[in-house]
């Protein structure tokens, strides 16, 4: 028996005695869920969510740097969609033998959004960070981060328009002589839930099959 059940039994005793039944029974039983609460095991439980899933890092008429050399350059996102919300719904068993259940609530987060750096052709993206986070060292990506979450394009004049990009608007341009990033549902789970400022080390050269 749960405290506010047992709280208003009390209390419709208690009122019968004043002659205020229904009274003592809603008082007996706020006061008993409050004294004796429902045991947390049953009681459904919400993770931490979003408010605001928009997208306004974007900066337009940004000039596209020349790199000369070897260089860590910030990028500026010139394509994104809403950050991108998944629920995860998970039931707990409590009590002898599983008897009762109740769910578990969280939410997580990703991101699909392209990311320019510089003029293209360049010899290669040696390395690629998130605020401070090394996710791309030349040749491997972070453990958490599929392979296939991240297309790099060096900017090449023969570069096909990205899928994704291209799914999301049909008008979306080729970036041909751009060097950018495509990211594909990259969860933001390490950075607070929020997009992460994004920078590459970039290496002059012409392009090659190289990343």
């Amino acid at each position: 028996m749960s405290g506010r059940t047992l709280g208003s039994a009390i209390g419709l005793g208690v009122g019968f005695m004043f002659g205020q039944p229904q009274l003592g029974m809603s008082i007996g039983g706020m006061v008993g869920g409050v004294l004796m609460p429902d045991e947390i095991g049953l009681q459904d439980q919400q993770g931490p969510k979003l408010s605001n899933l928009k997208i306004t890092s974007s900066t337009y008429g940004k000039p596209i740097a020349k790199v000369y050399g070897s260089y860590r350059i910030g990028g500026n996102v010139i394509w994104s969609k809403d950050i991108k919300e998944t629920k995860h719904v998970e039931e707990v068993e409590v009590g002898k033998g599983g008897s009762e259940t109740y769910e578990v609530i969280t939410y997580t987060y990703s991101i699909d959004m392209a990311v320019a750096f510089c003029e293209g052709p360049v010899g290669a993206v040696r390395r690629i960070w998130f605020d401070s986070v090394l996710i791309f060292d030349g040749r491997y990506f972070a453990s958490w981060i599929p392979p296939s979450a991240i297309t790099i394009y060096k900017g090449n004049d023969t570069d096909d328009v990205n899928w994704l990009m291209q799914a999301d608007n049909p008008d979306t341009p080729a970036y041909r002589n751009v060097c950018y990033i495509v990211l594909h549902d990259v969860p933001l789970d390490k950075f607070g839930n929020r997009i992460p400022n994004i920078t590459a080390e970039i290496v002059e050269g012409e392009s090659d099959s190289v990343v």
